[in-house]
Formats: C-alpha cells, structure tokens, sequence
C-alpha cells in the first residue's frame, strides 16, 4: 500500500499504490478529486469521487461544485461514484413511480460539465433497500461518467457491476485502456515446479477458487434477477443464501493467501484484490459488446459471444435460398 485520504466528511477513502503518481486535487463534503500521471505518456487526469447526499437540496451545492470544476480544468476527467440520483424511469423499479422533473438538476449538470454515462454490465441496479417485498426498490444510484478529453485517453472504458453482498450498494469494478490489442502471453511451465512438495495442493486451490468465485458470483446475480422478476420469498432467501456463500468464499480465499502468499499488503489488510479482478475481467470498451446472458449463462469473449449471436438468430429464423438477383441490364440490353 502506497497512500490514502478521507474527506472532512470522513465518508470518502481513496488508497493509492507507491508506484503510482497521484495527488489531491480538490476535496469537499461529497467529492474528492485526484491528479494522475499516466506513467505510460506522462499525461495527467482527474478522478472525482462522488458520495452524494440523499436529499435534492444537499446535491445542488454538489451540481453547482461539478460545473466549477469543469470551467477550470482541460484534461481528461471522470466522476465516478454514488450520485444518489437516476436519470432516467428505468433506472428505478417497485415503490412510486418516478418523476423526471426530480432527475432535472443531474441531467443539466452532466449537460453543462460536458460528462457523459459510459454505460455498464451486469445487473441493472446498484442499490436495494432490502425492505420487504410490497416495499422494496431498485435504483441505479452508482456510475462513471467521463469527458471527451478522458475518451481520447482511454478509448476502453468499463463498469461492471459486481454481486451486492454486504451492503445496500453492488461494488463498481472499473477497468481503462487505451485501446491497444493485447498481445498472447503463452504460459511457461518450470519442469521443477513439479519437484516441490506442495505443488499438486497449489495448483487443485487456485483451479477451486477461481471457479468457485465465479459461480458464486453468477448465483447471486441470477438470485437478484430473479427475484427482481418475482418477488417471491422464496427467490428471496435463495439471494440471502447466495450472498451469505459469497461472503464466505471471500474470506476463505483471504485467509488462504495470507497464509500462503505472506505478502505485505496481505498483511496490512488488503485483500486479494488482483484474484477478484482475473474472476471479472471486461474487455475495457464502451463500443463493444462485452458479456451477454443467454439461457441464463453469461457469456463473454468476442468468438463466443459473435457464436452466440449467429446461434440465436439461426433458431429464431431458419436458412433459408436467397432469390438470385440479376441486374436488369442484363435481361434488357440497350
């Protein structure tokens, strides 16, 4: 671990790797905003860091705090955070309709910043209240928006919203790239790996925790959709049990690795978040499609999703003869 910050509200944590050149750039009640260097380029950016507050009134000093920002800075920035807004109906489901006269202030802050939604995958809400089922409510309340400027840094931008499982709000996992293909990285095997004592036991842990972590994690969205769609007590305490597994799992590999790896910021408390992010990785693009659900499977990978697509829409409309098409100046010639 490098460095970290709280906000004066204390609500706001940002830790930050030694090897990367980060500093606070401005910091208020619900936003903290950061300098990098991209050490690739030496080109800077911001991040903001959003914790909005819950009433209307507490964010228009937030709205009014973003445009300024936007006037005095010409580089790359991204806000990313829990807006504690919509910005559309669809981004609400259960409880009173939503009013889009409510969502005005956030669209005409984002219009004025220059920030646009780059969109997501996953489950469509990031936030649940957890009441009962007459009284429940989904809302994506949590996002990354981004400038022109960040566009052209980063050309693959992604979030992926993960399993909600120990809070009301589904964790952001947020990938950048600058659009360069990455090369295959062939695997090498060392003949005397084999030699160790402990090598077969290493090997069956790690294969066990990656497919058990990705499984876990597919259940619990399944579960969420699910009882999304229903209602049903029932759907609701197989998501209870789903995300109880999820927690466990999680401790179970974190105490795995520390007494494996005994890495230094294993010890201080960090968890393995490099394993959780090779269990969820995205293609880092805002243009392409990244994973889709088919049958109730995600699927992800350019050949396997293009199969899928084909496979789809074979089953949905049989091949069938095209007409042969023969120009009509060759049936009547000048």
């Amino acid at each position: 671990m490098g460095s970290c910050f709280a906000n004066s509200s204390n609500k706001i944590w940002i830790f930050w790797y030694k090897d990367i050149e980060c500093s606070i750039y401005a910091s208020e009640d619900q936003m903290v905003t950061y300098r990098i260097i991209n050490n690739i380029n030496a080109k800077e950016f911001f991040l903001s860091v959003v914790y909005a507050k819950s009433k209307s009134t507490g964010r228009e000093f937030l709205w009014g705090y973003m445009r300024t920002l936007a006037s005095t800075t010409n580089s790359p920035w991204a806000v990313c955070g829990d807006f504690n807004s919509i910005l559309t109906m669809d981004e609400k489901f259960g409880g009173k309709p939503h009013r889009i006269g409510k969502s005005i202030p956030f669209i005409e802050c984002l219009h004025d910043c220059g920030l646009m939604d780059i969109g997501y995958s996953g489950n469509r809400f990031t936030w649940c209240n957890e009441r009962k089922e007459d009284k429940i409510i989904w809302k994506r309340l949590d996002r990354m928006l981004v400038n022109d400027k960040w566009n052209d840094l980063f050309a693959n931008s992604e979030v992926i919203h993960l399993p909600r499982v120990s809070s009301d709000h589904c964790p952001l996992l947020i990938t950048c790239g600058n659009g360069q293909e990455n090369y295959i990285k062939y695997f090498k095997f060392l003949n005397f790996w084999v030699d160790q004592p402990d090598f077969l036991d290493i090997v069956k842990d790690n294969w066990k925790f990656q497919t058990n972590e990705k499984e876990l994690g597919d259940v619990v969205e399944q579960s969420e959709e699910q009882f999304l769609t229903t209602l049903d007590p029932e759907d609701k305490m197989k998501l209870h049990k789903g995300k109880a597994d999820f927690i466990v799992h999680h401790k179970y590999v974190d105490s795995f690795w520390r007494q494996k790896e005994n890495l230094k910021w294993q010890v201080e408390g960090d968890e393995n978040s490099k394993f959780l992010h090779s269990v969820v990785r995205g293609r880092r693009s805002i243009v392409n499609i990244n994973r889709i659900q088919t049958d109730g499977i995600w699927i992800e990978g350019d050949n396997e999703i293009g199969q899928a697509v084909v496979d789809f829409y074979q089953k949905l409309s049989p091949m069938r003869t095209l007409p042969i098409i023969i120009p009509f100046w060759k049936i009547f010639p000048p």
